[in-house]
C-alpha cells in the first residue's frame, strides 16, 4: 500500500494528482475563480459610476465658469508695456535683467490702470 503512495505519476495523466495539490488549494481554486468574475463586474461598475461623477463635477464647474463675469478688454498701454516686455525676454533670453526698463514701464502702467479702477469703484 505504502508502494502505491509513492509511486510517481504516470507520464500519461494530464492533470495534476492527488499527492501533487493539496485538495484545499485545488477547492480554494475552484472557488475563488467565481468570486473574482463577481468581484470584476463590481469593481467595473464602480469604475463606471465614478466616471459618471466625475463627468457630472467638470460640467457643473464648467457651467459655474461659464457664469462669471468675462474681463474687461486691457488699456491698449497696458497691452503695449507687456508686448515690449515679452519681446525683450524673447531677445535676451540669456539676460533677462537686459529688460529692467521695459519692465519698469510696465509696472507704470499697471499702476496707473489700477488707480483709475480704485478712483471708478469708490464713486
Amino acid at each position: 500500500m505504502s508502494d502505491a503512495l509513492s509511486k510517481e505519476p504516470s507520464k500519461d495523466d494530464s492533470g495534476p494528482s492527488l499527492t501533487e495539490k493539496p485538495l484545499l488549494n485545488r477547492l480554494g481554486e475552484t472557488l475563488g475563480a467565481g468570486d473574482s468574475t463577481s468581484q470584476d463586474e463590481k469593481n467595473q461598475k464602480q469604475q463606471e459610476n465614478d466616471r459618471h461623477a466625475v463627468q457630472k463635477e467638470i460640467d457643473s464647474l464648467r457651467q459655474k465658469l461659464n457664469g462669471r463675469k468675462k474681463l474687461v478688454e486691457v488699456n491698449k498701454d497696458v497691452e503695449k508695456a507687456k508686448a515690449s516686455v515679452i519681446s525683450c525676454l524673447r531677445a535676451n533670453d540669456r539676460r533677462p535683467l537686459d529688460c529692467w526698463k521695459e519692465v519698469e514701464t510696465f509696472k507704470v502702467e499697471v499702476a496707473r490702470l489700477e488707480r483709475s479702477f480704485m478712483s471708478k469703484s469708490s464713486v
